[in-house]
């Protein structure tokens, strides 16, 4: 990629002579040298430019690098990945991260008042719901339901908000092993439904294991919620492709409208009642965040009745796990 023949060719080389920094569109004065210093003393700064590599610029043509401090260490991690989107500005990044702390304080502050409203619904139903009337019963049964369910989503906000100011822990990730754990954590609904689920060519990635962990759950569960008549399958599966790995949950559940599927990751998007589905409508959005936080994007494919497909990238290279190349299923 960097136009070199081997890794030994590269061996010792500091990351400014194989790399040259786009000016045009980095807004910063610092040099490239100075502005991976400066990161390397602020645990929660970001540096995302346009770069290409010097020894074969005009074949290769410009690529991005995103780079972060490591908590509790003195290295910095980056992607180096196709530029499949123009580099943020100095505006919009701060327009983002004034967006993430309104969502915080919105998400933080109302907890309190919210958790008061709830706890006196609740004692209002154990204490007087046997001396109402039919009214009045239902009156405090939505009551009681309206908070507890302002609260679940206000608890999904705040996890939304917390994944873009929170540190990332930077670890190799073995997704054969996440997924695993995850379907023995769904093995009584697995088996209440005669659910399997395969795996092929998952592998490892450098990345932060709770965000990965989290990603999948929301797949693999999602899945399991919207499953259909037939015995579930669901496949998740990766492959190589040009901006990284490409990994696809697939499965064969009720499906949705081809054109409302790009919906299904706004917040707090719901394409089904309460009553037929349980749920606030951010699995997916926080799904969204996770992938795109990790460089990557995500999309999904659907037809009414025939199941699902999420398809993301990452835009992190590992090896893949040869015990994990053929397709394994778990009951």
């Amino acid at each position: 990629v960097l136009g070199f023949d081997g890794g030994e060719d590269i061996s010792g080389l500091y990351l400014q002579e194989l790399l040259a920094t786009a000016k045009v569109v980095n807004a910063s004065e610092l040099s490239f040298s100075d502005q991976l210093r400066a990161l390397a003393t602020d645990p929660h700064g970001e540096l995302d430019i346009r770069v290409a590599p010097i020894k074969d610029e005009m074949a290769i043509g410009p690529r991005r690098l995103t780079a972060w401090k490591i908590p509790g260490s003195e290295q910095i991690a980056m992607l180096y990945h196709t530029l499949d989107q123009p580099v943020a500005s100095d505006e919009s990044i701060l327009a983002r991260q004034s967006y993430q702390q309104l969502l915080y304080a919105v998400s933080h502050d109302l907890q309190e008042p919210l958790q008061l409203v709830s706890r006196h619904a609740h004692l209002l139903k154990d204490a007087y719901l046997d001396i109402l009337d039919s009214n009045g019963r239902r009156f405090v049964a939505n009551l009681v339901s309206s908070a507890d369910r302002m609260q679940s989503m206000l608890d999904d906000l705040l996890e939304y908000s917390r994944l873009g100011r929170m540190a990332a822990t930077i670890e190799e990730v073995d997704l054969d092993q996440v997924v695993d754990r995850l379907v023995d954590m769904y093995q009584p609904k697995l088996q209440a439904i005669g659910g399997q689920v395969r795996k092929a060519g998952l592998p490892s990635i450098i990345a932060d294991r709770g965000q990965i962990n989290r990603l999948f759950q929301n797949l693999i569960g999602n899945a399991i919620k919207f499953h259909g008549d037939e015995p579930l399958m669901i496949t998740v599966s990766a492959r190589v492709g040009d901006d990284g790995w490409e990994l696809v949950v697939r499965d064969n559940g009720i499906g949705m409208d081809p054109n409302r599927v790009g919906q299904v990751f706004d917040m707090f998007k719901r394409l089904h009642t309460e009553q037929e589905f349980p749920g606030n409508g951010m699995g997916l959005a926080l799904c969204q965040r996770i992938v795109e936080s990790l460089g990557g994007r995500i999309w999904a494919k659907s037809e009414p009745g025939k199941g699902t497909a999420i398809h993301l990238t990452l835009d992190v290279k590992g090896p893949a796990n040869e015990a994990a190349t053929e397709e394994r299923s778990a009951s």
